[in-house]
């Protein structure tokens, strides 16, 4: 993440540069840097109230990445998980959220803002100090606002310059071991992008009606009839048998 490349018109930088107002302590070198970051922002979002986060071209962010904060807001702006810290602003620990940032610090300085540029929907360029190590540690920041879905502002890309005593400096000087830079990091932005992508492809699912269930109706169950065994009691009629006999016995006779 970072700055725009060399790609962006020199003829856009004034009207950039005009609107960086705030700035009153930035050297010109500086200064150019935070115009190209908010020329590709305005070119990005055109006509709309602020750009998609997709719509960013990692290629275009790619100058200024040591100096880039990416925050995916919380809470309307009153907390933000931290997404990208450049190495030039992190210390020895990176907060998984702004609001446990050390305060003094540069992202405490951020977190004072975030809510005015989620209200606004603007961007949004300050001044600020803090007091560090070895003295005060002016900022200059330039904000902007981006959304994933294109209602909200769910995403605040920031750009840094400091003017002061690096925080890692002061910690080697006071005798602490400062930690290894880490390994560059893939474009962040590209990452998001394709999680703002997967977002908007399932709100666009169409979900299946449910059909409805045929309740189980139990059956009348027919009640068994034992039927009546009629006992037949068989009786031998020996005594008319043998009566019938004698008599045709006689006859014939």
């Amino acid at each position: 993440m970072g700055a725009p490349g060399s790609g962006m018109k020199a003829a856009d930088q004034p009207a950039a540069e005009s609107l960086l107002t705030a700035f009153k302590n930035l050297s010109a070198a500086e200064r150019r840097r935070h115009a190209s970051v908010l020329n590709y922002w305005l070119s990005v979002r055109g006509d709309k109230e602020f750009p998609p986060l997709h719509d960013l071209d990692p290629l275009e962010l790619s100058d200024a990445g040591p100096n880039s904060v990416l925050l995916e807001l919380i809470s309307g702006g009153h907390d933000a998980e931290v997404r990208h810290l450049g190495e030039a602003l992190r210390d020895e620990a990176w907060p998984e959220r702004i609001i446990d940032a050390p305060n003094p610090s540069v992202l405490a300085c951020i977190a004072k803002k975030l809510p005015i540029v989620a209200i606004s929907r603007d961007f949004l360029a300050f001044e600020d100090e803090y007091e560090g190590p070895n003295g005060k540690i002016g900022c200059s920041v330039t904000l902007l606002p981006l959304s994933a879905g294109g209602a909200w502002v769910d995403y605040v890309y920031a750009l840094v310059s400091v003017d002061g005593t690096p925080a890692k400096a002061a910690k080697a000087e006071s005798g602490k071991k400062a930690k290894a830079a880490p390994e560059p990091e893939p474009p962040v932005v590209e990452e998001i992008a394709e999680e703002a992508e997967a977002v908007e492809e399932q709100e666009t699912v169409v979900e299946a009606a449910e059909e409805p269930v045929a309740e189980d109706v139990d059956e009348p169950v027919a009640e068994e009839v034992d039927e009546p065994v009629a006992e037949v009691d068989e009786t031998v009629a020996k005594t008319d048998e043998d009566v019938e006999t004698i008599s045709a016995d006689r006859q014939q006779g």
